[in-house]
């Protein structure tokens, strides 16, 4: 059976865990690669590059598709102590999730790779991988969740980005690019609003994989009631109507969202609403 949690509503940062992430603005560079990060971009091959189009300091990492031989190819790039290593870095901690800020240019479907693993000595016991598709000229954030198998905090994690073609294949295309910038180890949810003077997202709790959305509306209203994942995307369309003012129930199966990080959104004349909720088994 599901596990349905909800999330807490405020954003509280994990600042030790913040420093442990190596080079995380991406501010210091040697050659092609940022300090303690390792790829196969060169001068010849510039997979990775310095950008100054920075989320908050100077810089950031963008990720770019190069003509090689003939083939669109891309490159990984993996947190590391140094390069040659296990691409491992130390880290006792256990945070809730990876969170960084991103744009996306895609020229053909591509997608942003995002993957964090954690460890116990040589045992593996933490990790998640997600693709974030959402096309964007403007730097948006981006929650990965990470998932424990096991109690106690990791001494080693590994963060890598990569670039996916169109659908989840190697199938790249010229122009397209990503920029990363800003990581930190905290909370996996977002800052929410539940109410105003016009509505009240009250909760939303869930029951044999069923759940009970309950908000309240303060006059006759336009509603939308959806879910998102963690990436932004719509994944369940639960409500689009004309509703009296009044305390409501909406009811809805969830059997078919997997694991992860998601937002129940109530849209009430044009103004949003949201709180966050986690899905596990």
């Amino acid at each position: 059976m599901k596990r349905f949690t909800l999330a807490a509503i405020f954003c509280i940062a994990a600042l030790h865990a913040l420093a442990q992430i190596p080079n995380p603005s991406f501010e210091y560079w040697t050659g092609s690669n940022p300090n303690l990060w390792h790829s196969t971009s060169s001068s010849q091959f510039p997979y990775v590059s310095q950008t100054d189009t920075a989320h908050d300091n100077m810089y950031g990492l963008r990720s770019s598709v190069i003509t090689s031989g003939g083939f669109h190819t891309i490159s990984p790039i993996w947190s590391t102590v140094n390069a040659g290593s296990t691409f491992f870095f130390p880290c006792d901690c256990r945070p809730d999730a990876l969170r960084f800020w991103y744009i996306l240019h895609p020229t053909g479907g591509e997608g942003i790779v995002a993957t964090v693993s954690g460890k116990q000595g040589s045992l593996g016991m933490a990790g998640n991988s997600l693709t974030f598709t959402n096309a964007t000229d403007v730097y948006t954030e981006a929650i990965l969740p990470i998932y424990y198998t096991q109690g106690g905090n990791a001494d080693s994690m590994t963060i890598v980005f990569s670039m996916q073609g169109f659908p989840g294949t190697a199938d790249y295309h010229q122009g397209a690019y990503f920029i990363i910038d800003d990581l930190s180890f905290g909370s996996a949810t977002s800052v929410e609003k539940l109410s105003s003077g016009f509505a009240t997202l009250e909760f939303v709790s869930v029951l044999n994989n069923t759940a009970t959305i309950v908000y309240t509306l303060n006059q006759h209203s336009d509603i939308q009631l959806n879910i998102y994942d963690a990436t932004g995307r719509l994944v369940k369309s639960v409500l689009n109507l004309r509703q009296a003012s009044g305390r409501y129930k909406a009811v809805e199966d969830f059997t078919s969202l997997a694991n992860g990080v998601y937002f129940c959104r109530l849209t009430v004349d044009g103004e949003n609403f949201t709180k966050a909720f986690v899905v596990s088994y």
